[in-house]
This record gives C-alpha cells, structure tokens and sequence, in this order.
C-alpha cells in the first residue's frame, strides 16, 4: 500500500483535503477532494475527516481507472455512489446510464476511449449528455 501524505486549504470558504503520494514510475501526484464543510467552526472535522479519507484512499484504483473503458468507468462509478445517492437519484441515474448514457459509449468510434481521452472531449459529448434530460 502506498503511503498518502495531506493537508486542508481553505478555498472559497470551504475546506479542501489535498492528497499526495508517488505513483509506480516515483513521480509526486495530489488529489484535491473537497469536504463540503465550511471553514468556519469545522477544523476539527475537516482533520478527522482528512484522517479517514488518507487511511481508505487507494492510488493504485485511481491510476487503473485512466484506463477503463468510458462505460466500465460509468457502470463502477454507480456502483460505488450507491450508499451516498438518495433512492430517486441513483434510480434515475441506473435507468439513464442503462438506457442511454452506456450506449452511446459502447458505439465503435467510443470503444477504443478510456475515461482519460473522453475527457479531453469533453464539448463534443456534454452537449449529448446535457440534451438527454428532459
């Protein structure tokens, strides 16, 4: 397991946790991961908090995940969010990806894409995605 080094930083009122550790090839990466606790009267949750995200963090995940297929991405990232999205939410959010979202991604000029290239894509697709909602 890789040792993962942080810190808080205060920005626009809110407390962000920056995780830093060295990846395979021994260069420095961060994450910066907002708390959603606003600064004033939080410290000590934002450090608890800091704490508990440094030990369950896994850099070895974030550096597969660059890799995977958009749909495989998508498909891991609800499993994952199921705990913390309200029922309707990940409901609506299943249908879409199930009906939708995950389809278009599966099309042949999407295939060979990673979650990486799709990124740097980003205007070509928002537009879809931001039209698939009614």
């Amino acid at each position: 397991m890789t040792n993962v080094a942080g810190h808080l930083r205060e920005q626009n009122g809110m407390y962000q946790m920056i995780l830093s550790w060295k990846d395979t090839n021994g260069k420095r990466r961060t994450k910066s991961i907002s708390t959603g606790l606003p600064v004033k009267g939080n410290k000590k949750r934002a450090e608890s908090l800091l704490r508990k995200t440094q030990k369950e963090f896994n850099p070895e995940t974030m550096q597969q995940v660059s890799d995977l297929p958009v749909s495989e991405y998508l498909n891991r990232w609800l499993r994952e969010s199921v705990m913390n999205l309200p029922p309707e939410t990940y409901g609506r959010y299943a249908y879409d990806l199930g009906r939708v979202v995950v389809p278009y991604f599966d099309r042949a000029i999407w295939k060979r894409s990673s979650a990486m290239s799709v990124s740097r894509r980003r205007p070509v697709y928002s537009s879809f995605l931001i039209g698939t909602r009614s």
